[in-house]
């Protein structure tokens, strides 16, 4: 994966660079492995950094809707969940405001889910870090509120 990986920043045509975008998600959806997960999640987080364009399309909302499932759950290791939510970051500094509003609100809706005689302390801390991924990474996404102004009303 990390071979391949390494071919798409020579490519110039963003036609083959976007064709990645799907084997990615494959890799995220389908892995049975820790070890794939996390490498498809570092191919996402360097792809960010060398080719951002790639990532500026309607295909890369899905992608961060995968890697935002598996911030949820992922139970391999903290250091996995890691890396998933660092890429969902990446990700949500180039992807639509739309799309970053509403998986904030999911968030926000899990986190308050998490309380009380539903207690769920993995699902609360997992709802922070995306949330704090976006603030850290995506900080951008906020000077776009939306419709229903998400992030002061909800968030």
């Amino acid at each position: 994966l990390r071979k391949c990986i390494g071919l798409v920043p020579k490519s110039r045509s963003l036609k083959y660079q976007e064709a990645v975008v799907p084997a990615i998600e494959n890799a995220i959806r389908k892995a049975a492995g820790i070890t794939t997960r996390t490498a498809a999640a570092e191919c996402v987080i360097s792809l960010c950094h060398t080719c951002p364009q790639m990532f500026q399309t309607s295909s890369s909302n899905s992608l961060l809707k995968c890697f935002f499932e598996a911030v949820f759950q992922e139970r391999g290791g903290k250091a996995a969940q890691d890396k998933m939510n660092s890429a969902f970051g990446s990700l949500s500094s180039l992807c639509a405001g739309n799309s970053v509003r509403q998986l904030a609100s999911v968030a926000c809706d899990r986190y308050k889910k998490a309380h009380g005689n539903n207690d769920d302390p993995a699902t609360r801390q997992a709802s922070a870090m995306v949330l704090r991924s976006i603030a850290v990474k995506a900080s951008q996404q906020f000077a776009e509120p939306g419709i229903s102004d998400i992030w002061c009303r909800v968030v």
